[in-house]
């Protein structure tokens, strides 16, 4: 029982370690790996029109809308705008 139990444990950790070690094996690096540019501020959606507009327009660009946060303490209260898109 013991001795199996020993098996059993070894076997379990080489196994484990195997894992470990094998992840990076036939991986290549990744030659597809985006990169992104950024457009950041409240500039980044004006322009004439209302704001879904101005997103539909930048969509068409490439852009995605990734957050906005509300600025409460200018006047008056306004929001930031964080897009990306993939750069070519």
């Amino acid at each position: 029982m013991r001795t199996r139990l020993r098996f059993l444990v070894v076997f379990m950790a080489l196994m484990c370690l195997l894992g470990w070690v094998g992840r990076g094996w036939g991986q290549k690096s990744n030659p597809s790996r985006k990169v992104w540019e950024y457009k950041v501020g409240a500039a980044a959606i004006q322009g004439t029109g209302s704001v879904q507009d101005r997103l539909n327009e930048l969509g068409a660009e490439g852009w995605e809308l990734v957050s906005v946060e509300n600025v409460q303490t200018a006047i008056p209260p306004s929001a930031v705008y964080y897009l990306k898109r993939a750069r070519e």
